[in-house]
Formats: C-alpha cells, sequence, structure tokens
C-alpha cells in the first residue's frame, strides 16, 4: 500500500513538472534557420541604434518584438553570451502581451527537467519609473514563492544601476524602478516617456535633454 501510494506521489509530482506553459511549448520552435539569424541581427542593430540615440540630444524610440529576442536567444545567445545565464538555466523564451511579460526557461536534468517560468505586470508609472507586479512564478504547475522571487529581481536590478523600493499596495507586492538620469556622471539626462508592451512586441520613446536645459528651465 505504501508504495502503491508513493507510485501516485511521485507521478502526480511528475506530472506538474512537466507542464509547460502555451507560450513556451510555441517560442521553442523559433526559427534557427537563415531567417532566425537574421531576425536576432535586426535585434542587435535595433539595440546598437537605441544606445546612440540615448546618448545623442534629442527623442528617441524603439520597437522591438518577441520574435527577434526569442531569435537571439536561440541563436546568438548560447553561442556567443552562454555566461549570461544563471548556472543551471537554459533554452529561455519570452513572450509580450498586453502590459505583461512572461519569461520562462528550462532547468534541470533528465527526468528532472523542467520548466520555470514568470508572468510579471509592467507599466511606466511616471517617467522614468517602472511599476512591476510578479503575477505568476512557478515550476511546471507549482507554485514558487512571488514576493521572494521579487525581492530577488529587485536585487539584481539595484545592482544595475537602478533604485527598487518594494511596495505593499493593493494587497500584492509592487517593485517600483526608478531609472537613472544620467549614466557615469554625463551631461545628458535620459528620460523615458513611454513604455508599451503590446501583443508581440514593446515600444520605448523618450528624449535626451543637456542636464543645464532641466536646470535652466
Amino acid at each position: 500500500m505504501c508504495s502503491a501510494i508513493t507510485l501516485c506521489g511521485l507521478l502526480g509530482l511528475g506530472l506538474l513538472l512537466a507542464y509547460k506553459p502555451a507560450f513556451y511549448t510555441l517560442r521553442q520552435v523559433t526559427d534557427r534557420s537563415p531567417v532566425g539569424e537574421q531576425a536576432a541581427r535586426r535585434l542587435v542593430t535595433k539595440i546598437s541604434a537605441l544606445r546612440a540615440d540615448v546618448i545623442r540630444i534629442g527623442a528617441w524610440e524603439s520597437v522591438i518584438t518577441d520574435a527577434e529576442i526569442n531569435a537571439w536567444l536561440t541563436n546568438d545567445l548560447p553561442r556567443n553570451h552562454p555566461h549570461l545565464l544563471p548556472w543551471g538555466i537554459r533554452e529561455p523564451r519570452i513572450e509580450f502581451q498586453s502590459k505583461r511579460v512572461s519569461i520562462a526557461a528550462r532547468t534541470g536534468a533528465w527526468a528532472l527537467s523542467t520548466v520555470v517560468w514568470l508572468e510579471l505586470k509592467v507599466q511606466l508609472r511616471e517617467i522614468n519609473q517602472l511599476g512591476i507586479v510578479l503575477e505568476q512564478a512557478r515550476l511546471g504547475r507549482i507554485p514558487l514563492p512571488r514576493n521572494a522571487i521579487l525581492r530577488d529581481l529587485a536585487r539584481r536590478i539595484s545592482a544595475m544601476g537602478a533604485i527598487t523600493d518594494l511596495r505593499q499596495l493593493n494587497g500584492q507586492l509592487h517593485l517600483i524602478v526608478s531609472l537613472p538620469e544620467s549614466h557615469d556622471g554625463g551631461a545628458n539626462r535620459h528620460t523615458l516617456k513611454s513604455l508599451s508592451i503590446e501583443t508581440g512586441e514593446l515600444l520605448l520613446a523618450g528624449t535626451t535633454r543637456l542636464i543645464s536645459e532641466r536646470i535652466s528651465r
């Protein structure tokens, strides 16, 4: 009897761990052909162009698709930047939906291999300030501690130079991220004025001005 109960428990656990969110299954077929390579290169070009625009005085904007990001994750990341992934994490994928970003990756090996996935609601609260809510965090179908994960995310973002704050609002823990206005003591002020996440794409828009312009106004 005990053996049967143990077996049923293991089978149930296996089914829970075997679950993959639909978007991850779809994104796993990201094209590894020349089309996929072109999409990955297009992402690199867009990021380079955005960086160049941000350091210049004037308005800037960029539209990045999740297809381009997934092509880069499939083709370029494992080949040229494997060190960017935390230990034990592989095959990451992403999806943009209205105001939401879903992220998933495979972890573990052999029979214990499973997919860990997060669903985050991301909005621009005000100029240069993001609000992030972790709506789901799961290992397969098994829930993970969302608040602990959000706190870890806050630490990682802080290490990148942004100011983070965790606030309990309407019964949910919110991560508030204040983006730096300038980098490395530069004379330019970078202002993120618009962030829109819709199905399949992310739109960023803002302006760059001399800090002295802000002072004189």
